[in-house]
């Protein structure tokens, strides 16, 4: 999807040590990795990624914009990887990974939808899609 002015080359998961992975691990740092390529120049591009569950219920998305990280102007032949960094708080379950290049307006110049599949895992059962770490007390 988009109007060619980049392409998304890689989309990829990695883990704690930074190591490329197909399963994180609940409340441990993570990475989502985006490699654009620019096949024209580009004026300031928005880079963004989106997770969903696999139903497609939408758990968390941001972007360069949103994160503050202007890019600056790209010129065509030119790669950047964008780096993606969070504690992830999800529960355990398989989820998709999408990513984006676009202009601040929103005119898409890559898109790949739910591209990637990975799943948490944690060493007890949640429910849901946020894993809050609650912790429970008693007072009788």
């Amino acid at each position: 999807r988009g109007d060619g002015r980049a392409r998304i080359l890689h989309l990829e998961t990695l883990g704690e040590m930074g190591q490329p992975t197909m399963v994180l691990r609940s409340g441990e740092p993570a990475d989502v990795r985006v490699t654009v390529r620019f096949e024209q120049a580009v004026e300031d591009p928005v880079v963004g990624i989106m997770i969903r569950t696999r139903i497609g219920f939408e758990v968390f998305g941001t972007n360069t914009e949103l994160e503050n990280v202007k890019l600056g102007s790209m010129y065509a032949g030119q790669t950047l990887q964008v780096s993606f960094r969070f504690r992830c708080d999800l529960c355990p379950q398989e989820y998709t990974l999408t990513a984006a290049s676009h202009d601040p307006d929103g005119v898409w110049h890559d898109w790949l939808e739910d591209a990637v599949a990975f799943s948490v895992t944690d060493d007890r059962y949640t429910a849901g899609v946020a894993n809050l770490r609650a912790k429970v007390t008693v007072k009788r």
